[in-house]
């Protein structure tokens, strides 16, 4: 007989030459006791009571869920807190805190580890089903000619793989759970980068609104001055033809003069 090789723990050989080798095992004593003996070695390749912790696969997607349920929980912790800063201070710069790259990294992990679980999971069913058939096609077999089969015999159900289902759908419920409060919190980002899009948008229209009324003000004050200039400009040309006038009379005055010297000259 082959030894077993205990490097090779979840080989499914490895498995039968270990149960081979126990004195405590119930004996084979027809080809469907090895039949059921092979199947159930093949479905309890896993069983975590019988492999080491570097072939605990179903620990290790536990593990990956709860760091996405942790790094969830830390996220939406800092965006609170981060709401809360905004709101004390809204020039704040809100870029970081809307950042939803994180998120994203996260969505697409437990997406990945969902995808994951469903394919073990149809696996796990498969077996689940074939096992199934085949121990009706056991009892099928051991029904004498004649002889009626035993109602009260039923599928000798395997206690590991029914564990490993278990634990598959407790998962399968914690990464969905996880799964949609990733996606609730990209919302609430999501809806808190479209209110500081309007107030953003609103505080632009108010600056765009004050520069309107600032500049109409400095047009008002042209006018003003350009009316004032032109009040100026007219009073120029008022005290242009005054002096004009006054010319006209000093120039009278001196013909006058003139005349009045000529003939006092003349007597």
């Amino acid at each position: 007989m082959v030894a077993a090789d205990p490097r090779r723990p979840i080989e499914c050989p490895t498995n039968h030459l270990n149960h081979l080798t126990l004195s405590s095992r119930t004996p084979i004593a027809s080809v469907y006791d090895l039949a059921t003996l092979i199947t159930d070695c093949c479905a309890n390749v896993f069983d975590q009571y019988h492999i080491p912790d570097e072939f605990q696969f179903l620990d290790f997607f536990e593990r990956f869920i709860g760091a996405v349920v942790d790094g969830e929980a830390q996220f939406l912790q800092e965006f609170t807190e981060g709401l809360d800063r905004l709101n004390r201070s809204p020039d704040a710069d809100s870029v970081e805190l809307l950042s939803i790259s994180r998120e994203t990294k996260l969505l697409v992990e437990i997406k990945d580890i969902r995808d994951e679980l469903s394919i073990l999971k149809m696996v796990l069913k498969d077996q689940e089903t074939t096992m199934t058939q085949m121990w009706g096609i056991i009892e099928d077999a051991k029904i004498k000619p004649g002889k009626e089969q035993d109602p009260h015999a039923s599928y000798k159900r395997n206690r590991i793989l029914e564990i490993h289902l278990f634990r598959i759908k407790k998962m399968e419920e914690l990464a969905n759970k996880a799964y949609d409060e990733i996606k609730h919190l990209l919302d609430l980002k999501q809806k808190q980068a479209n209110i500081s899009e309007a107030l953003s948008a609103r505080k632009q229209a108010e600056n765009i609104a004050e520069q309107s009324r600032i500049a109409a003000g400095h047009a008002k004050d042209g006018a003003r001055q350009a009316e004032l200039g032109v009040e100026q400009s007219a009073l120029l040309v008022e005290q242009a033809a005054l002096a004009g006038k006054q010319a006209e009379e000093t120039a009278r005055q001196g013909k006058t003069l003139l005349v009045f010297t000529i003939i006092t000259i003349v007597f």
